[in-house]
């Protein structure tokens, strides 16, 4: 299978990694040159093979299964950030110790530095002065401003309570802040929005719910992000937690840790009826009721979790989160649009070749029937993407046979849907119209191929025909031919050797990660379920602590009905008159703020009419929307200026509480509605929605002939 170059330094790294795998499973020499030999495990094995700078994986095999010594803990991590050979950086440093916002940062310094225990005053002056000189240096050399919630002294204070130099704490910082802290920590940051699509992707009704009560990422996720849970969990914890952060040297693990803790908080966010900052402030404490005993199950759900995700997203989003430099992303850097998470068509392919334990993905080709006859994955399922506006019938047959699919096997046989389009945009819309139905209906593991069809066929080159079904390369050409990525792909060679190369590569990872998979599995529901109760308790006492809030039982009355649902509706609902005494009336209503695809919304069973239209606002303002029409209600959707053919549902009234309908004479495009309670005399009009229509006509006839359906119903 080809591979772009962009990948050739990863599989260096990971052939390093495996060959130092293998070598760990055969007889290790430990002779060092001299007649002396080398303990070959505990405490002296790893004091002897970090002296001797071993590689990492050894010295991660040596640290399984038992606690790191306090003693150790230095050159470990210094081992880990693979600092152990870099120069002073700061033994030439003259310059002013200052920087903006000098007082806030030496407070907080202080407080980071109260928290060291044993020190005396002189002592912990000087731990505040060695925190100061590190963070001004590094504001300095890396031109960024200190603000107070970036969290530095937090991450610094685990590397200063193991005594290291001065020169050592500033490249242990530097490192960890390029390697493992995510960069755009801010609000609607980056971070957070990748952290939104991994949890939509194993609990998508959690999603839901976490944006039903208006709890945002990173309203929880931030103090765990900048400080590697350390600010939460205190030192002792924290730095048995960064012993194994550090040794599997997965910058993306943060946020699988983070996962294990919300998913298991899931029962507990339900039953909250808290506002959300105090939600949010009951989550982010929650790691502070973790002791050293947890942090190996914390760590193996977590690790869990991530062998049940999709790895290429990593590839994706290393640049765009990690490193030194600004990010140079190979998909698009505006991660808060991506409808779910993407999947490289090369993991794909990886994964329906391959066979054994470990996740795999079932395939949904949503492409036209034409394309999909020419060329398919083998054992896929054919949606066709078209049918959705076309036959919605006939999609919702094909729907009901794939959720079928899904409720027998999908979860528990380890499958995945991967949604997989033709790779071209005007066709690929409809795709990701058919990913947001299952969204909708809270399906787990969902995902879609980036590239789409033309992706994998350039990646096949002239292997397609042996591994796709019932592929005829003449009609691909004949659909896909004015693409250049088609093209370019076919008119490449056959596989060199750096392409055998990388396959080999892949093999040896996914053996290695099919057991690991089957590992993880094995104990994933004892101990989830022992996390989950600690969480339970330390909730339950969080409650306790709490002042109670009681709330009176509140029954149904008369009163809460405040119209009629369309019987006796008055005959003269529909004028055409000036409406000028409207103005002394509010014109809001009742105000929504769900963002939705118009096509997929405009388009599901309960919407019957769809009308575009200009709400009029403030007798200037005017927002291009569309109304609709259900059975019982009139909803209008209120277009997003910055996202084609996405909206907001700003209103949604009943249909039987419509008073009035009145057109201006000089403008009958100009349509108003009156909305209120009564009837009569006694009706009383409480708000009303203005709005330029291009077809009154036919509007105001669907909403006669459906409240006249209502009637009838009545």
């Amino acid at each position: 299978v080809k591979m772009d170059n962009n990948n050739d330094e990863f599989l260096k790294e990971i052939d390093e990694l495996l060959s130092v795998s293998d070598k760990l499973e055969e007889p290790v020499d430990t002779c060092d040159g001299s007649d002396e030999q080398r303990p070959s495990n505990g405490v002296d094995a790893l004091r002897a093979a970090l002296a001797a700078h071993d590689d990492i994986e050894v010295i991660r095999g040596l640290c399984e299964g038992q606690k790191v010594p306090d003693e150790l803990r230095k050159d470990l991590w210094k081992e880990c950030l693979n600092v152990w050979r870099r120069p002073d950086a700061l033994g030439g440093w003259t310059g002013p110790l200052d920087c903006e916002d000098q007082e806030v940062l030496h407070s907080q310094c202080v407080e980071q530095a109260a928290k060291l225990e044993g020190l005396s005053q002189s002592e912990r002056e000087q731990a505040v002065s060695d925190m100061e000189l590190v963070l001004i240096y590094y504001c300095k050399t890396r031109n960024m401003r200190y603000t107070p919630d970036c969290g530095w002294p937090e991450l610094l204070l685990p590397f200063l309570s193991l005594g290291m130099t001065n020169a050592d704490l500033f490249n242990c910082f530097y490192a960890m802040t390029v390697k493992y802290i995510p960069r755009d920590c801010r609000a609607d940051g980056r971070p957070f929005h990748l952290f939104r699509l991994l949890l939509l992707y194993h609990d998508p009704l959690l999603c839901s719910l976490l944006d039903t009560k208006k709890l945002a990422p990173e309203a929880y996720l931030q103090p765990w992000l900048r400080s590697l849970f350390v600010c939460q969990c205190g030192l002792e914890v924290g730095r048995v937690m960064w012993d194994h952060y550090l040794l599997e040297r997965d910058p993306f693990l943060i946020f699988f840790l983070a996962l294990v803790m919300i998913v298991n908080s899931k029962e507990l966010v339900q039953a909250s009826t808290d506002a959300p900052d105090v939600l949010a402030g009951s989550l982010i404490r929650l790691p502070a009721e973790l002791s050293v005993e947890d942090i190996e199950d914390f760590f193996s759900l977590a690790k869990y979790y991530a062998s049940r995700t999709p790895q290429s997203f990593k590839k994706d989003f290393h640049s765009l989160l990690y490193g030194s430099g600004r990010s140079l992303a190979s998909i698009s850097t505006n991660i808060s649009h991506v409808l779910c998470l993407p999947v490289s068509v090369q993991e794909i392919l990886d994964c329906k070749l391959r066979q054994g334990a470990g996740m795999k993905f079932f395939v949904v080709d949503c492409r036209p029937v034409e394309q999909f006859s020419c060329g398919r994955f083998p054992n896929c399922f054919h949606l066709d993407a078209n049918l959705l506006l076309h036959s919605p019938e006939d999609f919702s047959v094909a729907v009901e046979r794939l959720y079928k699919r899904v409720r027998r096997t999908g979860v528990e046989g380890g499958e995945h849907l991967c949604f997989l389009g033709s790779g071209r945009e005007q066709e690929d819309q409809y795709v990701v119209m058919v990913v947001a139905k299952f969204l909708q209906k809270a399906v787990p593991y969902v995902s879609l191929a980036r590239g789409g069809f033309l992706e994998l066929i350039g990646l096949l080159g002239s292997r397609a025909s042996s591994v796709l079904e019932d592929y005829e390369p003449t009609k691909c050409q004949q659909f896909y031919s004015e693409t250049s990525s088609y093209t370019a792909a076919h008119q490449q060679n056959d596989h060199s050797d750096s392409d055998s190369d990388a396959s080999m590569y892949r093999q040896k990872l996914h053996a290695k990660g099919a057991k690991l998979y089957e590992s993880l599995a094995s104990g994933f529901k004892d101990k989830s379920l022992k996390f989950k109760t600690r969480l339970n308790q330390f909730w339950n006492s969080e409650q306790k602590h709490s002042s109670p809030v009681t709330t009176p039982t509140r029954h149904v009355s008369n009163s809460d009905r405040p119209s009629r649902r369309y019987r006796n509706v008055h005959a003269d609902i529909f004028v055409i008159a000036d409406d000028e005494e409207e103005n002394e009336h509010g014109s809001s209503g009742e105000e929504m703020d769900q963002m939705i695809n118009i096509s997929l919304f405009t388009t599901t069973g309960d919407v019957l009419h769809s009308f575009p239209c200009m709400e009029l606002r403030d007798g200037t303002s005017e927002y291009p929307s569309h109304l609709l029409l259900t059975k019982d209600s009139m909803v209008i959707l209120r277009e997003l200026s910055d996202r084609a053919g996405w909206a907001r549902v700003k209103h949604r009234c009943r249909l039987g509480s419509i008073l009035k309908i009145t057109a201006k004479k000089k403008h009958p495009d100009i349509i108003t509605f009156k909305f209120g309670s009564g009837f009569g005399a006694e009706a009383v009009v409480t708000h009303y929605w203005r709005f330029r229509i291009p077809n009154t006509q036919k509007v105001t006839a669907a909403i006669k002939t459906q409240i006249g359906v209502g009637e009838d119903k009545s």
